[in-house]
């Protein structure tokens, strides 16, 4: 603005250049740029702490829906395994000690040498397919164990075919092992609920949701290897190997065992595993 002398006052008149509106506008903008900034740590800050580990029982805890509709240990296992690794009261066992019979989750070791550890601990009873059905070759980084390829179908019941097999002896019966594993499943309810995942707050609805989604055909998961082996009171070795690396779980559901039926994952599909 500009001030004007006249002969018995003084006149303000408004400015003739527009410095002053520039400026407001400048300060305006400085302001709105620190709101978004503000805006954007807030967000980054909770997305960085709404992390959920997934096979933690919920209890009264928040839940996700984020249900994998895939034989997805291999990527539960190995790419997160961090992430699986603090819930402790998973029932998984570690596979760099002795067998077990609980189901304790500890950290697993993706290397070669700890799975051929784990592995020189046990003995593999697989039963073997006719030689004219099924081509068997060995495993490349695990000396003296060969899996199946290309023999049990890539249909979405991968899981249940290789149950089928290591119970009857005929993967064709993979939908006798999935109803068999839903009876097992809802005659034991509080084995598994707080197991189960979802927004609900009632574990019993998680868990019919659970079953729902198994009836139409889901692929299998971890929570159907658990009930699969106690219902058949069988022991499970599952080798899971990914780009990255390689783990082994056991699944212990028969104390007097005399052997493991294995189990070969890659690339979200199972085969027969063996021991030379």
């Amino acid at each position: 603005m500009t001030v004007r002398k006249a002969q018995h006052h003084v006149e303000i008149c408004p400015a003739n250049d527009s410095r002053y509106v520039i400026f407001l506008k400048m300060v305006y903008l400085a302001c709105f740029v620190m709101l978004l900034f503000l805006i954007a740590s807030m967000i980054g800050m909770e997305g960085r702490y709404s992390i959920k580990t997934r096979w933690t029982p919920t209890g009264n805890a928040e839940h996700s829906e984020n249900f994998y509709k895939v034989d997805n240990i291999a990527q539960a296992g190995i790419d997160k395994s961090q992430e699986i690794a603090s819930s402790s009261d998973s029932y998984l066992t570690d596979l760099t000690s002795s067998p077990s019979t609980s189901h304790e989750l500890r950290v697993p070791t993706p290397s070669n040498v700890e799975t051929l550890r784990t592995l020189a601990n046990i003995r593999i009873i697989t039963h073997k397919p006719p030689p004219a059905s099924a081509a068997v070759k060995p495993i490349k980084y695990l000396p003296g164990y060969s899996t199946t390829e290309h023999y049990i179908k890539k249909d979405g019941n991968c899981l249940f075919r290789t149950f089928a097999h290591f119970k009857y002896g005929d993967q064709e019966k993979h939908i006798q092992v999935r109803q068999e594993m839903i009876q097992y499943i809802e005659a034991n309810p509080f084995e598994f609920q707080d197991f189960v995942e979802g927004e609900d707050p009632e574990p019993g609805i998680r868990l019919k949701k659970y079953l729902y989604r198994m009836k139409n055909g889901a692929w299998g998961d971890e929570l159907s290897i658990k009930a699969l082996s106690e219902a058949y009171e069988l022991d499970v070795v599952v080798v899971s190997v990914s780009d990255r690396s390689m783990y082994a779980q056991l699944h212990v559901g028969n104390k007097g065992t005399t052997g493991f039926n294995g189990a070969y994952l890659q690339n979200d599909h199972y085969e027969l595993l063996f021991q030379a």
